[in-house]
């Protein structure tokens, strides 16, 4: 280079860098460069996970994603049992684009230290709990850390056995409330057979939500009856707007650009016009609860739970707190309804739902279940629903559709710096500080290696004499993945399953149900595993179902 070259170009640099508007234009320049540089280089081509076998990439740049093979779960028996036999229980699957690359693992011992052993290590990917937070707020579901912890310990109580002891009662008169509708429904010119159809989803979501309603606030909707409760329609227009409307590119870039909720979409209008009406009744349900606890009132005289409801006993566990730094604000009280409501009410549904699909298409053992029921109805002359021993048929009917079905298909983690994670095999497996890992709820669930090779299938006899390998899995409830584990599992696990058992006795025992022919139901993964009729997705979720009342056959004795 000419020496006056180069005393032009030292010049120039110190001239660049005597100027502080122009040299703090390049250090933000070159961070932005380095970060970009980090993020689609040098991380991707020095993964940790690169070293684990997968699936190979669909495309070369975009189109690169395995996500669709491991959570379609119209496939995603078959895709994970082959990816399984393939690959092994770690393996390496891209995400969104060749930067993005995740763990799956369906490894026992790392799914224990991601999800119990080293939780906080681990906590839900910022991704989901930005997508559920904009409608649930910040509640049990979406909270991590410290506050995560004293959310836990002040609603623990209100989920306390002797406390759901008590709420029975209220899922049985809302199933039989549920029966009597339907009953006022049915064609009055069945087919030949006495068979009407009926979408059971949309009945029993709305009974489910009436049920929890009422259990859960002492707050009565009378949904079942009649659909136009504005809190009612609020959440159903909000969950239909991000479920069904809003899977698109736009409702994806939101999760990483949230100033886009502010455009005045018809997505956004919707959910911001519902998330009023929520807010609104919810701070009302949580001043007259407070003033009610304050004044030392029992609430005898409401229609719901005496005092006993979810939210007196949150409400009352948060004032009993000694530190005021334990207690919850109001905007997280107000989240724990939006939760309870939301994941209380729509699992359930979900599971009654999918357990009847299942008895549909078997009817020796509908009959089973029914004769059972009506049996221990009539020794007992009483509610024996949530009584294993009075009915361990229809307990592990329950089960095994939990198993089968979990509502929720699998749940996302993010490495918060990086890690070894402990494995079965004694290697371990490097992951870096950001990396996102899968942890296969229903995977698990159906594994033919722990359950036995009929795993696929819907057998509630299984539950009588269950493989070893089955009971050694990690899960919350019966070795099951569905409820998760560890410190974020479901609180409200007893609450769901006596529900369901509930409603699940009074239907079962007054109805016979049948599929409908030329209506295949699909299972469709859109937060959870929802219902839909094959070559009907534009209508949204639903499950038709033949259904005619049961009446016994004559006895044929002399």
């Amino acid at each position: 280079m000419p020496v006056a070259t180069a005393a032009f170009a030292t010049e120039a640099l110190n001239w660049v860098l005597a100027s502080p508007i122009i040299s703090a234009e390049l250090v933000l320049l070159a961070y932005a460069l380095y970060k970009l540089t980090k993020a689609f280089v040098y991380d991707p081509l020095t993964s940790p996970l690169e070293s684990l076998p997968g699936p190979p990439k669909p495309g070369k740049v975009f189109d690169l994603s395995n996500l669709m093979m491991a959570m379609d779960t119209v496939n995603s028996q078959q895709n994970q049992q082959e990816m399984r036999e393939q690959y092994g229980k770690n393996m390496h699957i891209q995400g969104f684009g060749y930067w993005d690359q995740r763990l799956l693992t369906f490894d026992t011992r790392a799914i224990n230290y991601i999800l119990h052993q080293a939780t906080e290590l681990y906590p839900k990917a910022w991704q989901s709990r930005r997508m559920l937070s904009r409608l649930l707020g910040e509640g049990l579901a979406v909270t991590e850390g410290e506050q995560h912890k004293r959310q836990r310990r002040v609603i623990n109580p209100a989920f306390a056995p002797a406390v759901l002891r008590k709420m029975d009662p209220i899922f049985h008169s809302k199933a039989e409330e549920l029966r009597d509708r339907w009953l006022g429904l049915l064609s009055p010119t069945p087919d030949a057979e006495g068979y009407s159809q009926l979408d059971i989803n949309h009945w029993i979501s709305r009974a489910t939500f009436d049920a929890f309603a009422l259990a859960g606030f002492s707050y009565s909707l009378n949904v079942i009856q009649n659909e136009d409760h504005p809190l009612y329609l609020a959440y159903k227009k909000m969950f239909d707007m991000a479920i069904n409307k809003g899977q698109t590119l736009i409702g994806f870039l939101e999760i990483y650009m949230p100033w886009l909720t502010y455009l005045p979409t018809e997505v956004n209008r919707q959910i911001n016009a519902s998330k009023k009406i929520i807010l609104e009744a919810g701070n009302e349900l949580i001043r007259e609860k407070r003033q009610a606890l304050l004044k030392g009132l029992d609430e005898e005289k409401g229609p719901g739970n005496g005092g006993r409801d979810l939210l007196s006993l949150l409400i009352k566990s948060n004032l009993e707190e000694t530190s005021p730094k334990q207690r919850l604000s109001d905007a997280e009280l107000l989240a724990q309804i939006h939760s309870f409501l939301f994941v209380g009410s729509d699992s359930v549904s979900l599971s009654i739902l999918w357990t009847l699909y299942e008895l549909s298409h078997n009817i020796p053992l509908q009959t089973r279940v029914r004769d059972e029921i009506l049996a221990a109805r009539q020794a007992s002359s009483g509610q024996t629903a949530n009584d294993a021993s009075a009915l361990p048929l229809l307990d592990a009917v329950v089960r095994e559709c939990l198993r089968l079905t979990p509502p929720l298909q699998s749940t996302l983690r993010s490495a918060a710096r990086d890690d070894i994670i402990p494995t079965e095999d004694g290697n371990g497996i490097k992951i870096r500080a950001g990396q996102l890992i899968h942890l296969p709820f229903e995977g698990m669930n159906i594994a033919k290696e722990i359950w036995g090779q009929d795993a696929w299938e819907f057998k509630p006899d299984r539950w009588f004499n269950l493989p070893e390998t089955a009971k050694r899995t990690p899960g919350l409830v019966s070795n099951l993945m569905t409820f998760s584990i560890g410190p974020h599992s479901c609180p409200g696990v007893h609450f769901a399953i006596m529900e369901m058992k509930a409603f699940l006795t009074e239907l079962i025992a007054s109805f016979e149900f049948a599929p409908v022919p030329k209506k295949r139901i699909l299972k469709g993964n859109v937060m959870v595993t929802r219902p839909f009729v094959a070559g009907e997705w534009d209508k949204g979720t639903q499950m038709p179902m033949l259904i005619r009342p049961y009446s016994p056959q004559p006895s044929t004795e002399a």
